[in-house]
């Protein structure tokens, strides 16, 4: 999974390492408690942020982050970062199951 950021005038792809367990339950917390993004708090909004540095295992800050993506970028790519992780963790277990 990448995300691409402005930072410091330049623009950088970093690369999120392959994530453990615990990102699955997390995810999956964040995703049921921000489903209704209308709805969406900042604290809410910031324990997304917080997640996605922590599934880019924190190459960038929450402040790097919240300045480096454009705003009507900013919920798209957070909600792809939890659909990714919970998606992908579905898919195994259909592919193991089917």
């Amino acid at each position: 999974m990448k995300i691409e950021l402005m930072i410091d005038g330049e623009q950088r792809i970093f690369v999120a390492p392959r994530p453990l367990g615990r990102k699955v339950r997390e995810a999956i917390s964040l995703r049921d408690k921000t489903r209704d993004q209308p709805d969406m708090t900042a604290e809410d909004l910031d324990d997304v942020v917080q997640f996605a540095v922590e599934v880019f295992d924190n190459q960038f800050t929450i402040d790097e982050l919240y300045d480096g993506i454009y705003a009507d970028e900013l919920l798209t790519e957070l909600m792809r970062v939890i659909v990714r992780i919970t998606e992908k963790t579905e898919e195994k277990l259909e592919t193991k199951n089917g």
